[in-house]
């Protein structure tokens, strides 16, 4: 066998890329509450196929094997030790070293992942994400077999275009694939907001079907966009820029940022176009 061969070839950054891709998209498929149940229940299996673990346990045979198996070869050494080096390196480090300002910068690093995470969630994808069909149906103007077709490419769509990034990441580096992200969703909340402000209020009959098609379209273009700069970026950058001592807990605090403002977007979105209606999507714009 071909060393790399396994999981589709991909190592290293476009490996993680597409684990973050995968993680991303766990919402989509399963819903988070089973995702969660999910991964309780694999947990066992989880433990006997990573060499990390096995380091943990001291049981450093078991993992010389797993690293065997996983890269196709007889026999590894320099990335066991590689991998031993890392792990120990991790069970250094604290919640409380987060805080610190040495001359790692642990706080500085924390809060940028902090921040990476709750931008994710403010560029307003689960306005999308969980919203899609009722917004071609009650904003668009679609009839109801229609929005939900459409909601369900939507999603096929946006998990389609999320492994370009696998591709082109170390072309274009990780900061200009999220600013290319990030220009791309405002300009298109932008579009939807002036495509929708059209139509709102206004009957079936009243609408413009144009500004119907618009709306409809940036729908997925803004996905297009989210998909490539930000939904498996945002998993991958946080636990690049902090060191490995940090890596666990900072990677645990981001995460958290991730879930608190996904609740937040997806409670205020109904009172938001309820209240405000177009004007929802120029504050996303913005965000």
């Amino acid at each position: 066998m071909v060393s790399g061969s396994r999981f589709f070839g991909l190592r290293g950054t476009k490996l993680n890329v597409a684990v973050g891709v995968i993680a991303g998209l766990d919402f989509l498929l399963f819903g988070y509450d089973q995702g969660v149940m999910g991964g309780l229940l694999t947990l066992g299996s989880f433990l006997k196929t990573f060499p990390e673990m096995d380091v943990n346990s001291g049981t450093t045979e078991a993992e010389r094997n797993h690293i065997s198996t996983i890269q196709g070869i007889s026999y590894i050494q320099s990335e066991f030790l590689a991998i031993k080096d890392t792990v120990l390196e991790m069970a250094k480090g604290s919640f409380s070293d987060l805080f610190t300002m040495g001359k790692d910068r642990h706080l500085h690093r924390t809060v940028l992942a902090y921040v990476n995470q709750m931008f994710q969630q403010i560029s307003g994808i689960n306005l999308i994400t969980y919203y899609a069909a009722n917004i071609y149906e009650n904003y668009v103007g679609l009839s109801p077999f229609i929005s939900r077709i459409l909601a369900a490419c939507n999603g096929t769509e946006y998990f389609l275009v999320s492994w370009i990034p696998v591709f082109i990441i170390e072309k274009f580096g990780r900061r200009s694939l999220m600013l290319f992200g990030a220009v791309g969703m405002s300009l298109s909340m932008v579009v939807l907001a002036i495509a929708n402000s059209v139509n709102e209020g206004k009957s079936a009959d009243e609408r413009n079907t144009a500004a119907g098609i618009v709306a409809a379209a940036f729908l997925f273009v803004f996905n297009s966009f989210f998909a490539v700069g930000w939904l498996g970026m945002t998993w991958l950058y946080p636990a690049e820029i902090v060191p490995l001592r940090i890596r666990a807990p900072a990677n645990a605090l981001a995460t958290s940022a991730n879930w608190a403002f996904n609740f937040m977007v997806v409670m205020i979105t109904p009172v938001a176009f309820s209240s405000i209606g177009y004007q929802t999507y120029i504050i996303f714009a913005v965000m």
